[in-house]
């Protein structure tokens, strides 16, 4: 239920005004991030900046409809009885070119991490009940900063800790980079008091589970009309 001191309407107004998934997209990857990743990944390379659009294009569409091993997308009808081969992947780039770019793909993870959390909170004005939350993204390439979760359906890849509402938005959320090189507060009261900062002083009622939370929390979160649900 949204309370009538969460109005999410101005926000939600740019959102339902996209006409199509395209404008969908670009509201939620703008123009900015793709630039900033074509001039970090094309040093010395060969693909201009539609490439670039046009293979995250193709990511999503991946996303959307999976398939056993990468060069499914690229499958002749005639060689597997149609039942791979997305036409759309093979009109917008040969496999040979999508494979170049993507080991091409080079980016600052902070500076990704910033701009997207600034531009997740100009689209949407919270509702009243929240979520704080660690979760993962499986990745197996190299990276210093990969974690290992034990429990967590995706146990090897890039562990962050995030703040959501009952809606599902992701309003605010931050990678965890290890120990040394972690700029954050990364302890359980830490943790939910960095997040706690960003929201108006408005009645939020915050869910977690038990790891988190303490009675020096619990001291500061009087005077911030913040409650909690914490999960046993």
């Amino acid at each position: 239920m949204k309370s009538p001191l969460f109005d999410s309407s101005s926000c939600e107004q740019k959102i339902s005004s996209c006409q199509n998934e395209n404008n969908f997209y670009k509201l939620f990857w703008p123009k900015e991030v793709l630039q900033h990743i074509w001039l970090a990944s094309n040093e010395g390379k060969s693909f201009n900046f539609a490439d670039l659009e046009k293979y995250f294009i193709i990511i999503i569409i991946m996303g959307i409809v999976p398939l056993p091993s990468l060069k499914d997308y690229w499958a002749q009808n005639k060689t597997n009885h149609g039942l791979f081969g997305v036409k759309a992947v093979k009109q917008l780039m040969s496999r040979d070119k999508f494979k170049y770019i993507h080991s091409s793909i080079c980016f600052d993870t902070k500076w990704i991490e910033d701009y997207l959390n600034n531009l997740f909170k100009t689209l949407w004005n919270l509702y009243q009940n929240l979520v704080v939350d660690e979760t993962s993204i499986a990745f197996k390439r190299i990276w210093r900063r990969k974690q290992n979760i034990l429990e967590k359906p995706n146990s090897t890849g890039i562990k962050f800790f995030a703040l959501c509402d009952s809606t599902g938005f992701l309003y605010s959320f931050w990678i965890y980079r290890g120990k040394e090189e972690t700029t954050h507060d990364a302890r359980e009261s830490g943790i939910l008091l960095e997040f706690i900062e960003q929201l108006p002083k408005l009645n939020y009622i915050i869910t977690m589970d038990s790891y988190y939370g303490s009675l020096d929390f619990d001291l500061k979160l009087q005077g911030n009309n913040t409650h909690y649900l914490k999960a046993l």
